[in-house]
């Protein structure tokens, strides 16, 4: 019984050693695309419009005098972004009144084999009024002719006035599945299939949004900070399975050891 014993033993860990060799990393460190702070450090002027500084650019070309970098309410550091509603005096597309501030990355997730994108910021969103209109502040992505993935945003209809934040926003965009998730202060908040159609061209530019329903929307200023964009592959399905079978007999172990333990105990 004894060398049984031992040779179950072996075995068991000879499979364990061949599910440690087999089993690739399930999902490689992501790729920053972009991170800042706005900070004077990283080349960014206070007062100066955010159009123009560390490669961002507005949107379709609106309104790029509404977002300013300021010194104004940031979360960490001395700087922040500032978007203010009364200057998103230019409908967009779909006739509200919006600004959408990206750094002109065009990054190809298809190409690079990353198509798991993540956008994080902090966003303050300070209503000056009680409104009887939308607006939001927020994130969005767009593909390099500014047709839009969707957005996540602070606010909504009837916003009473009052200070909204700072909260992190924090949006996973997963072009393999066509899946948005959304999160607040990593907090899981939805998820929800995001726009795909024969406009976009599997690039994207991962920007800073605020929108407002009515002209002039001036009943808001948004501010953001902590900007960061990064890109991850798909974690392959066999390497998952195996993954998750190597804890599955991992645990199975735990238990017959402590089982045994037990048993000893009580002899």
């Amino acid at each position: 019984m004894k060398r049984r014993r031992t040779t179950l033993s072996r075995c068991w860990s000879g499979v364990l050693l061949a599910l440690g060799l087999a089993t690739p990393v399930v999902r490689a460190e992501p790729i920053v695309l972009y991170e800042t702070g706005f900070e004077a450090s990283e080349g960014f002027a206070a007062d100066q419009d955010l159009v123009g500084q560390g490669g961002f650019v507005s949107r379709l070309g609106l309104n790029p005098d509404a977002a300013t970098v300021t010194t104004e309410n940031p979360a960490t550091g001395s700087q922040a972004v500032r978007i203010d509603g009364a200057l998103l005096t230019d409908p967009n597309p779909i006739g509200n009144f919006a600004g959408g501030y990206y750094p002109l990355l065009n990054y190809d997730f298809v190409a690079n084999g990353t198509p798991v994108i993540e956008i994080s910021v902090d966003v303050l969103l300070v209503v000056l009024a009680d409104v009887e209109q939308d607006i939001e502040a927020g994130v969005s992505a767009y593909d390099s002719q500014g047709n839009s993935y969707g957005s996540f945003v602070l606010g909504g209809p009837d916003a009473p006035a009052g200070e909204y934040g700072y909260f992190n926003i924090r949006a996973v965009y997963n072009f393999a599945t066509g899946i948005g998730s959304f999160y607040l202060d990593d907090v899981f908040s939805f998820s929800t299939p995001f726009f795909m159609d024969e406009t976009d061209n599997m690039t994207i530019n991962p920007a800073l949004s605020a929108f407002g329903e009515e002209a002039p929307p001036s009943d808001f200023v948004a501010y953001f900070d902590n900007f960061r964009v990064t890109a991850s592959a798909v974690p392959e399905p066999s390497s998952a399975m195996l993954a998750a079978l190597g804890g599955t007999i991992v645990a199975g172990l735990a238990m017959r050891s402590r089982r045994r333990r037990s048993a000893l105990r009580s002899s």
